[in-house]
């Protein structure tokens, strides 16, 4: 309908979901146990607002460019970003059916909201418990911002408030930290069919200009609007292959600017180019916001360039972390707040040192993660996406539009 064959089943953008959810675990964690490696991703050259004691000295040195690659949290969720939009508008792009924008609408507030109100009621009964042991955070020289996070209760019908519509429309985030991207994810993708609702698929520019219209009326002066640019940026990757075709050193640079756009923060070893890349004033966006939104839209057009990258991340490790991406991201924060922390306070009572006894918390931590994770895909996150495609059915969804709108949230 664009003039370019509609996409084939791309497991690699599985595996990169896969990937982007591991990151943000890790990041989570090594900056919760290692705040110092943390300094360069915060407020520039100004940490007061986050002030913390380097204990060792390898956290100068793995703290900087091109390390925070691994740990910055907010490149892969950039990455979120750019896939939803990607797959999202896949159906609709390629045939020009509008029941498929009314079919991939139907799916998304169930297909969402149902893993996410769950994630609340887990974390809900661990604070209940008493099972959260970010109170020791302090005392033990993790990230002291943390100490006081957990340490009052939370009723249980507010954390069903929280899951069912705190999270998903207001952004609220008090029970956990990650759901801040879920209000992004479900109001930008409602955005996203308006617009080409409204546009069409030949008018990608008419659409976007539409989007755009609805971010600044919606969101003035937030710092968070650029990544609802993101979203939709994401579905013109599907219009710039008519132009990349399918050349691998197209490919392959793209994904090799994404990376490094990825790696940025504001080390001295990237003051050079902490000086080109630009602030957006009227999106209130940061250089660092900027660097990693368009760092994931070369990443992902790289990929689905890039028949060899491509072919590299459909391994099957891959892309069944990314089957089970969303019960990660979902649930690693509270398995790190409370068995991560718990572990790690055992081991040091047994006189462990600190850096071994966070690496044994780690392997303990990530297998209950991924454990969690797993079970949370076949019992929760799976039956959500199910009933997601019922509801489309029953409202005339066909099967091209689900296998064009294939991958996910």
């Amino acid at each position: 309908m664009i003039g370019i064959s509609a996409p084939q089943k791309n497991e690699s953008l599985e595996a990169i979901r896969g990937l982007a959810s591991l990151n943000v675990a890790l990041s989570h964690y090594l900056i919760s146990f290692f705040p110092f490696v943390g300094n360069f991703l915060w407020n520039g050259h100004d940490f007061t607002t986050r002030p913390v004691t380097q204990r060792y000295d390898w956290e100068g040195f793995f703290g900087a460019f091109p390390f925070t690659l691994l740990f910055n949290g907010t490149f892969p969720v950039c990455i979120f970003f750019a896939l939803s939009g990607y797959v999202l508008s896949a159906s609709f792009i390629y045939t020009g059916r509008y029941e498929a924008l009314r079919s991939a609408a139907l799916k998304r507030y169930p297909r969402i909201v149902i893993p996410v109100l769950v994630s609340v009621l887990v974390t809900w009964a661990l604070i209940a418990s008493g099972a959260m042991s970010t109170w020791m955070a302090r005392s033990i020289g993790a990230a002291p911002w943390l100490t006081d996070i957990y340490s009052k209760p939370v009723p249980l019908l507010s954390a069903i408030w929280t899951g069912a519509i705190g999270a998903p429309l207001l952004g609220e985030v008090s029970i956990n930290v990650p759901l801040w991207t879920i209000k992004i994810e479900i109001i930008a993708s409602f955005m996203l069919f308006a617009a080409y609702a409204l546009a069409g698929n030949r008018r990608p520019y008419l659409a976007a200009a539409f989007f755009i219209a609805g971010v600044v009326a919606l969101f003035p002066s937030s710092d968070m609007a650029i990544y609802y640019m993101t979203f939709f940026a994401g579905s013109l990757v599907h219009y710039s292959k008519r132009y990349l075709g399918r050349l691998e050193i197209a490919g392959g640079i793209l994904i090799a600017f994404g990376i490094f756009l990825g790696a940025f923060d504001y080390s001295p070893r990237l003051e050079w180019f902490a000086g080109i890349v630009p602030s957006i004033g009227w999106l209130n966006a940061t250089k660092m916001q900027v660097s990693y939104s368009i760092g994931a839209l070369c990443l992902l057009a790289g990929v689905v360039t890039s028949a060899r990258a491509s072919a590299w991340l459909e391994r099957p490790i891959l892309v069944y972390t990314g089957k089970i991406s969303f019960g990660l991201y979902l649930l690693h924060w509270p398995i790190i707040c409370s068995l991560g922390f718990a572990v790690v306070g055992a081991l040091l009572n047994l006189g462990v040192s600190y850096p071994i006894a966070v690496g044994g918390s780690a392997i303990v931590t990530f297998a209950a993660i991924f454990t969690a994770a797993a079970a949370f895909t076949r019992f929760v996150d799976s039956p959500a996406t199910e009933l997601g495609k019922r509801l489309a059915r029953r409202q005339g969804a066909t099967a091209i539009d689900e296998a064009l709108g294939q991958a996910v949230r």
